[in-house]
Parts: structure tokens; C-alpha cells; sequence
């Protein structure tokens, strides 16, 4: 019959929903949250997953050679009294995850901003600042929780009038942005950790 030449159609991924152009400048424009700026300017500007990007020391950032070191993440794991708890973990998701970024000025300069907007907190807070290494964290030095950086995510959305995407989108959009610009598919490939 009719029906059966029909293909039904396939369920595959769920589309990922990623910006244009147009619509990251937008967002970037209403981003006004300090300590949320960082993670989410730099899953932009490099396409890291999220669990790298909060999970980045600053010994893996290199000033000099513009570069970022992907070597770790934050991840829930369980601890020995059954509590589950956020640590610091060197195992990535694939072995092409462990990678070297490099990073361009505008990223840099914000980094080195970002340094110095840290410093100023953890003399202010002084010995009830957590000491993690971590470039994105809280004011106090702690792991930026995801439920947080949905909701400042989803609010600067709101203010800006864009598609709603989720932070894994950002990470979509940085690739498709490097594809539209003419970059070699297997480069884009490396820079987010893919085989």
C-alpha cells in the first residue's frame, strides 16, 4: 500500500538549537553578570563543555601562547558516605577531549580582567575565600552550580529577545560560527574534542 512506501519518519537527536551571528551579539550585550560572563563567553569563544569550562584551572590557561589546556572537569560523583558531591575530575569524556585551545585576544584580555576581578575578591573575603584554582567560580571562590547558570543564562535570553538555547547550544553555535567563517570542518572538529 500507499502507507508502507511512506518512510515514517525518523526520532533521531533531539536538534540542537544554536545562534546566529547576530543573536550572540545581541546576548552578549545584556550579559551582565560577573561571575556568569566568564563561563559563558568562553563555551562562545572555544566551544568547551560545561563540566570543562567550570572545571578550568588558571595553571591551564597560557597568557603567553594563548592557549587553554582541556585536561579536566567538574563532575557529580558519589563519596564514601553515599553523598553525592561536585569534584574535580581528570577523566574527560573521550580520549580526543584532552586537548590544547587556542584562544584569541578579545578571550585574553577578558581572562586577564577576570584574574584580576578574582584577586580583588579574595583579599576583600580574605581567609573564607575558597581556594580551588578554578577560573569560573563564585565570588567566595566556590563551583558555580548549573542550576545558577541556567537560570542566568535563561534570564539574559529573556532580556535580549532570542531564541531560548540551552548551554550545550553554545557550544553548537560556536562551531557552526567557525563553519559559516569558512574554518576546516576537521579543525572545528579538534577544537571541541570531537574524533
Amino acid at each position: 500500500s500507499l502507507l508502507d512506501e511512506i518512510e515514517a519518519p525518523r526520532v533521531g537527536r533531539q536538534e540542537i538549537q544554536c545562534w546566529t551571528k547576530d543573536e550572540v551579539t545581541k546576548f552578549v550585550s545584556e550579559l551582565k553578570s560577573k561571575n556568569h560572563r566568564v563561563p559563558i563567553m568562553l563555551a562562545l569563544a572555544t566551544g568547551m563543555r560545561y563540566g570543562e569550562i567550570v572545571g578550568l584551572q588558571w595553571s591551564r590557561v597560557d597568557f603567553e601562547n594563548k592557549t587553554i589546556s582541556v585536561t579536566h572537569q567538574l563532575k557529580l560523583e558519589e563519596n564514601e558516605n553515599g553523598d553525592v558531591e561536585w569534584v574535580l575530575s581528570p577523566e574527560l569524556k573521550t580520549e580526543t577531549s584532552y586537548r590544547t585551545i587556542q584562544i584569541d585576544d578579545d578571550t585574553i584580555e577578558m581572562l586577564k580582567e577576570h584574574k584580576r576581578h578574582q584577586e580583588r575578591n579574595k583579599l576583600e573575603i580574605g581567609p573564607d575565600y575558597i581556594e580551588t584554582g578554578l577560573v569560573c567560580s563564585t565570588t567566595s571562590g566556590d563551583i558555580i552550580r548549573p542550576t545558577y547558570m541556567r537560570t542566568v543564562l535563561n534570564r539574559t535570553i529573556e532580556k535580549a529577545g532570542v531564541k531560548k538555547i540551552t548551554f550545550h547550544g553554545l557550544r553548537h553555535t560556536h562551531a557552526t560560527l567557525l563553519l559559516a567563517d569558512g574554518v576546516h570542518p576537521k579543525i572545528v572538529q579538534e577544537r571541541l574534542g570531537h574524533r
